[in-house]
C-alpha cells in the first residue's frame, strides 16, 4: 500500500498555528506525533537511542476508539477518529540497523 504524505505547505501550517496549543508551526497536523516509550523500544527490538531526525518505516495494526464528527466555524464537517496501537513492528528486520540507525543496536 503507498504511503500518503500529510505534509502541511507552510501556508496550512500558519493558518492551523491559531489552533494548535502555543501556536506552533509545526508541518504535521496535530495528533499526527507517537511517543514510543522504553519498555515499547525494548519490545521493538531497540537497545540503544535512534538519532533524532533520522527516518523510519513502521507497520502498526490499531483499534478505533472513538470516532466524532463536528462542524466547522465556516458550517463544513469535520471528521476524527481516535486510533490506539495493538500491534507494531519497525523493520526490516532482516537488515543491519547500524547503517540506517547508527546509534541503535538492533540487528
Amino acid at each position: 500500500m503507498p504511503l500518503i504524505d500529510l505534509k502541511q505547505s507552510a501556508e496550512e501550517a500558519r493558518e492551523n498555528s491559531v489552533c494548535m496549543p502555543g501556536g506552533s508551526t509545526d508541518r504535521y497536523p496535530y495528533g499526527l506525533n507517537i511517543t514510543l516509550n522504553d519498555e515499547v523500544l525494548t519490545k521493538l527490538g531497540f537497545k540503544g537511542p535512534v538519532t533524532v531526525g533520522t527516518s523510519i518505516t513502521f507497520t502498526a495494526s490499531a483499534k478505533i476508539c472513538s470516532t466524532s464528527q463536528h462542524e466547522d466555524i465556516d458550517g463544513e464537517p469535520e471528521n476524527s477518529m481516535s486510533l490506539q496501537i495493538t500491534a507494531m513492528d519497525i523493520g526490516p528486520r532482516d537488515d543491519d540497523f547500524t547503517g540506517l540507525y547508527p546509534n541503535s543496536n538492533v540487528k
